[in-house]
């Protein structure tokens, strides 16, 4: 389209274009807020996102460094080597490995650990791990420090630091503080490699670099200089290994660490559900492309990230400011005089245009050069605004030149529409409100989903998914008259009694569950999807949260959250469905349970009494009577403190199912670490759970 260009008419547009793009732009440029940070973080984080076929010309590097390697404390490691969860390893499994690196010509071994304090079994084991540590020579320590505020600029205000044991401290070959400089989204995106006021103190990362003779630690200005993050790859792309798989019984054989630089780090992927570990966010978890969509990257792998930046010298930089600000002043223009002159379909391809080639000079930039810019602002601010400026200014002048002023609200709307619209009644229907009302909640998720789709290819795991919840909404939810509020990554949250009342949505939440265990759903033949659910019944705020524009129905409260719990809670049960005693009163008679006992739930003060529900008819989940009857008479031994009478119980119920009888053994464990000594007089057999 050749329009008639007009600049006598045009350039009042033209101006108020430029001036209100740039004013806006350099707003969410300058200034940090909400909007300012997630524009900014996004810029960084989506050329790691985006396809290589995206810039054919431009292909991305893929290779993986290969200088580290990182061995991990993780769930595998602490099963095979039995050590506890809540408390330090048994310190002769570090000597073990010390040992082991030293005798396969490690050229560093850096611990992710703080080790501040003596062992409190045997001050031998001490001796014999600072020996290790001396024998070997490269041995990094890390420094233990308390953030004053988490995440953002305040990262580098840091208490005193907790230096390792001292013991320690006099044989190893340097010391680093540990903290890395992550956003409030718990992403590093920035090196940082110093500390504190007055005297300095040395990343962990930076000591290893200066213990390593890189050249770049000589000028101690350049730890200051700012860099930034280049990641090589997804969570786990580093080369690694379990703990287990380096000590122990479980340990390979074969020569894993010649001239390589060893990290020793946690990495917790399923142990305490939802309670933050030393694990952060990555650009790949944004959009879930490592495989699973909470997957994280250790605290290990960021600083060996950091270290390979800088022996490759291959960090990312940011574009200076004040580049980037004539940037951004000349986009304002050309965009707002450009787009203003267009009629609406020109400047809608226009400005789709301009956005694709903004998208792929920053991703050849970030590939090719290393260097990246708040980029996104131009997608989300500059182009919008002087796309919907174009299209407002050129609609009014329409509107004058047509002579159709009290008709200008119909300029965007089809006749039907806005007769659909001015007949609704309900006109408050988009704007924030909310009422009490009594819910049965449903929480679900996948049993062992980690397992499941690890190293499933992405569109694969997408496609599983969609037919995943498709089959448990469609024959379990909506055939209840269930409303799904949300699905969170596996996780689906839904409730009954809302929007519409139901009398008895205790027992479709029930039937729900039954219905989702009766669906024979599978990843692939080897992996059929074992579905876990917890219901309970009770009063939530429930309708519409956010603004006018934007609005959420949903429900919130204490009950939401005491739903979700019980759904976690088949985890340590071994369980497919828990109910509530609300839910199981308010379904009878229509639903078959058993009794599981009294819990005192992770943040919440009062027992809930838990009931599992149960399915004659479905062979995976059908409970033999006898063993119903042994675990009965275990549960009232445990409740009346017949602590041997419950042991025996137990083992009974247990010996009835081929598969084993999950309350059962969970009882058994806790029996097996119960100190009778200890109850309270008041005590009337509740298990108290610390973890989510």
């Amino acid at each position: 389209m050749n329009p008639r260009i007009d600049w006598q008419r045009n350039r009042i547009g033209i101006v108020l274009s430029f001036l209100f793009s740039a004013t806006v732009t350099l707003i969410v440029w300058d200034f940090e807020f909400s909007l300012s940070k997630s524009l900014k973080h996004l810029s960084f984080d989506q050329p790691y996102l985006t396809p290589s076929i995206f810039t054919p010309f431009v292909p991305r590097p893929e290779t993986v460094p290969n200088d580290v390697v990182l061995v991990y404390l993780d769930d595998r490691s602490h099963q095979d080597l039995g050590q506890p969860y809540n408390a330090p390893w048994d310190r002769n499994h570090h000597t073990e490995l010390v040992k082991r690196l030293s005798a396969e010509g490690a050229r560093a071994v850096v611990f992710d650990i703080v080790f501040a304090d003596p062992s409190p079994r045997n001050p031998e084991i001490d001796q014999t791990f600072a020996t290790a540590i001396a024998e070997n020579g490269k041995v990094i320590l890390a420094i233990d420090l308390i953030k004053n505020e988490l995440g953002g600029k305040e990262s580098s205000q840091l208490s005193e630091p907790i230096l390792p044991y001292e013991l320690f401290d006099e044989v190893c070959a340097d010391i680093g503080y540990s903290a890395l400089q992550y956003d409030p989204d718990f992403q590093v995106r920035r090196h940082l490699h110093q500390s504190g006021k007055g005297e300095l103190i040395s990343s962990l990362t930076w000591s290893t670099a200066q213990f390593l003779g890189l050249e770049l630690t000589d000028d101690e200005n350049n730890r200051v200089q700012p860099r930034w993050v280049n990641y090589y790859g997804p969570p786990r792309s580093l080369p690694w290994f379990s703990f287990s798989e380096v000590v122990g019984d479980h340990a390979r054989s074969e020569p894993l660490f010649k001239d390589k630089i060893v990290y020793i780090g946690a990495h917790l992927k399923t142990y305490n559900s939802g309670e933050r570990k030393d694990e952060l966010r990555h650009p790949w978890s944004t959009w879930g492309l490592s495989g699973e969509h909470w997957k994280f990257i250790a605290g290990a792998e960021v600083h060996a990230t950091i270290l390979l930046n800088l022996l490759r010298g291959d960090w990312l930089n940011e574009i200076p400011k004040k580049t980037q600000l004539i940037y951004f002043l000349l986009t304002s223009f050309f965009l707002g005089s450009g787009l203003v002159l267009l009629r609406p379909v020109a400047a809608t391809l226009s400005a789709i245009g301009a956005a694709l080639i903004v998208f792929w000079v920053a991703h050849y930039l970030h590939w090719a050069h290393r260097l990246w810019f708040p980029w996104a602002i131009t997608l989300a601010i500059q182009i919008p605004l002087a796309w919907g400026f174009s299209v407002l200014f050129n609609s009014l002048k329409l509107y004058v030149q047509k002579q159709l002023l009290e008709q200008s609200i119909r300029a965007y709307l089809s006749p039907k529409l806005v007769k659909a619209f001015a007949s609704r009644p309900d006109e408050n229907f988009l704007k924030p409100g909310a009422e009490k009302q009594e819910l049965s909640i449903l929480f679900s998720d996948i049993e062992g989903f980690t397992s499941l789709s690890e190293g499933m290819d992405s569109s694969k795991l997408a496609d599983l998914m969609n037919g995943y919840f498709e089959t448990t909404v469609s024959n379990g939810i909506h055939a209840t008259d269930g409303t799904v509020v949300k699905y969170i990554g596996d996780a689906i949250f839904a409730f009954w009694n809302a929007p519409e009342p139901q009398s008895d949505h205790a027992t479709r939440a029930c039937q729900a569950a039954i219905q989702i265990q009766r669906q024979p759903y599978r990843f692939s033949e080897s992996k059929p999807v074992h579905t876990r659910v917890g219901i309970h019944t009770g009063s939530a705020d429930v309708g519409n949260f956010g603004s006018a524009n934007r609005v959420d129905y949903t429900a919130i409260g204490e009950n939401i959250n005491l739903a979700s719990r019980l759904e976690g809670l088949n985890k340590y049960l071994g369980t497919r469905i828990l109910i509530s005693r609300e839910t199981r009163t308010a379904a009878a008679p229509h639903i078959q349970t058993r009794a599981l006992g009294r819990f005192r739930l992770k943040g919440f003060e009062r027992t809930v009494e838990v009931l599992e529900v149960l399915d004659p008819t479905h062979d995976e989940t059908s409970i033999p009577q006898s063993c119903l009857e042994h675990f009965n008479s275990g549960l009232q031994a445990f409740h009346g403190r017949d602590f041997e009478g419950a042991i025996r119980a137990f083992k009974q119920s247990q010996a009835e199912r081929a598969s084993g009888d999950g309350p059962s053994a969970f009882y058994l464990r806790q029996l097996e670490s119960l100190d009778p000594a200890t109850l309270s007089d008041d005590w009337q057999g509740e298990v108290t759970l610390e973890e989510k």
